[in-house]
């Protein structure tokens, strides 16, 4: 099975070992939604995401919400700090196309398995609140995100699924990763930048919320001074990444 929240960062480079060993962070929070089952799937799901602090411009965070289709693949939509920079990531895996009057720039991948990638700058804001989501319509598939502050809306892109995969799953994945690689790679867990998002409860169809959210921490700084992960009885789930200053961890 593909490592799906890796889409971003086309590989892990090693197991952090200590503040002097170089590290690619990948996946930091993972956040499990839950919908009753429905027959052919849902035609909607609509994720509530909220950045309050995005790790600065060294940093680069992805903030993605996964789905799934049913006798299908699945993909991704979610908001990015690029070193300072906002942008915003729509993918499906195995998808067959995309409609080209979309606003984003769309293409091809091959790496972490095959699809559709759409991207585009847009200036999210932290300390916004944002509706990010997913609309099916036969074999199209639409990414639509909202600033429920500011009312600004923006259908990043259509993309094109095959004929035969029928709804959206009762399953979503929401996840926080950083995947500085490369020259950004970050020289250890201690110097990460500190971000805090909180993943509301997500929404079936348009008016039916997940019956359960649950959320964890992993990966390679799953460390309990750096990495946090709490849902309230309400399903509202927030994640905070500590910013150590480059001092070692005390540890366990």
């Amino acid at each position: 099975m593909k490592n799906w929240r890796m889409l971003g960062v086309l590989a892990l480079a090693g197991w952090w070992c200590g503040s002097a060993q170089a590290v690619v962070v990948g996946g930091i929070v993972s956040t499990d939604a839950r919908w009753p089952e429905a027959a052919g799937g849902y035609d909607r799901l609509s994720f509530y995401d909220q950045v309050n602090h995005d790790g600065g411009s060294r940093s680069n965070y992805f903030w993605a919400n996964q789905f799934w289709f049913v006798g299908g693949d699945g993909g991704y939509i979610g908001l990015q700090n690029r070193s300072g920079q906002r942008w915003l990531n729509f993918s499906i895996w195995l998808a067959s196309g995309w409609d080209p009057a979309s606003r984003a720039s769309c293409g091809h991948f091959s790496h972490e398995g095959s699809g559709v990638q759409c991207q585009i700058k847009w200036n999210w804001k932290t300390g916004h609140k944002y509706r990010l989501d997913i609309v099916r319509a036969s074999n199209r598939v639409s990414g639509v995100v909202t600033d429920l502050m500011s009312g600004e809306s923006i259908t990043v892109a259509t993309i094109l699924i095959p004929t035969a995969w029928s709804g959206l799953k009762n399953r979503s994945v929401s996840f926080v990763e950083e995947y500085s690689q490369g020259s950004n790679q970050l020289a250890s867990c201690s110097v990460i930048g500190a971000q805090s998002s909180v993943f509301y409860l997500p929404v079936a169809n348009g008016h039916l919320p997940a019956t359960s959210q649950t959320t964890q921490t992993y990966g390679n700084c799953n460390d309990r001074n750096i990495a946090h992960a709490a849902c309230d009885a309400g399903g509202k789930c927030i994640t905070i990444v500590s910013d150590l200053g480059g001092f070692a961890s005390p540890g366990e």
